[in-house]
């Protein structure tokens, strides 16, 4: 179905005790520490076959806001929206996660990979019999509150300004995305890599986030 994204499914970490040469493995050289996969056709072997639906782009919920609040010669305007329960495929963080020495081991949160000292964690050790696979371990819950945009102007009174020959007269500032609420771990949980196509969203690697703007602004009516 449309929105689906599909990966493999983790089955934890190698740790002592694993049977780790009698496990499913892609490469046969990962060993304690390492990723482990689910060999979900049970088959012994890993392939494309053993992928499934590890999470979906399709929000349960969209949630929308437009409210407008008077008082005298001010107003504030503001617009408010966002989505419940989809899922986002954190392609950045991947890429900062292979857990081989180099460039792309460069996510902080790999200071808490697994060691003989710290077993009990989610994050591989980091080595180069590391396999960088599209799986669950990248997927999250895109769901976000976002004030997109947020406006308050103040409209002079005309017996103010008849002398200098305005008709009217408006100051206002405008905040664009001033302010997201989400658990999501990447730059926006609203991009995605494949654009506006419904065929390729839920997927986000390097995305350009929504960029957060002020704006101060007069209106003049002559």
């Amino acid at each position: 179905p449309i929105g689906n994204i599909w990966g493999f499914i983790t089955d934890g970490i190698f740790q002592e005790g694993d049977d780790v040469e009698n496990t499913p493995r892609f490469t046969g050289d990962e060993g304690i520490g390492d990723q482990r996969y689910l060999d979900a056709n049970n088959n012994g072997i890993l392939t494309n076959q053993d992928m499934g639906v590890i999470g979906s782009a399709l929000p349960d919920y969209i949630v929308g806001l437009i409210n407008t609040f008077s008082y005298k010669g001010f107003e504030l305007h503001a617009i408010i929206n966002g989505v419940m329960g989809a899922d986002l495929y954190n392609g950045t963080r991947q890429s900062l996660s292979t857990g081989a020495l180099g460039e792309t081991n460069g996510g902080a949160w790999l200071k808490d990979s697994w060691t003989p000292e710290n077993p009990n964690t989610d994050i591989p050790k980091m080595s180069d019999s590391y396999v960088e696979k599209t799986s669950d371990r990248f997927i999250e819950d895109a769901s976000f509150i976002r004030l997109s945009n947020v406006q308050l102007s103040y409209t002079f009174p005309t017996q103010w300004i008849s002398n200098i020959w305005l008709k009217n007269l408006v100051i206002y500032t405008s905040l664009q995305n001033y302010l997201t609420i989400t658990n999501y771990s990447g730059y926006d949980p609203e991009m995605h890599s494949g654009g506006n196509s419904n065929l390729n969203i839920g997927y986000d690697k390097h995305n350009y986030p929504s960029t957060r703007s002020i704006t101060f602004g007069v209106k003049v009516g002559i």
